[in-house]
């Protein structure tokens, strides 16, 4: 799960999630352009303007699911 800090701009926040090796990533964020949802499925990350609010404890996490790594790297 991330955790993102209201206020940052879109490409911020699509450039935090691509760091992260998303093999899927779900959420929604508080930009400096307004509230987004957040959806992606492997490189392909998209932000968009949501109709309705979700309750405030998820605004700001977005769930990510990545790869798993085994001990051996």
């Amino acid at each position: 799960m991330l955790e993102l800090e209201p206020g940052l701009a879109s490409d911020a926040v699509l450039r935090r999630i691509a760091s992260e090796g998303a093999l899927r990533a779900k959420g929604f964020v508080a930009t400096d352009a307004g509230l987004r949802i957040v959806q992606g499925v492997g490189a392909r990350i998209e932000i968009a303007a949501t109709d309705s609010a979700p309750p405030a404890e998820l605004i700001g996490r977005v769930v990510v699911i990545r790869r798993r790594r085994d001990a051996r790297g």
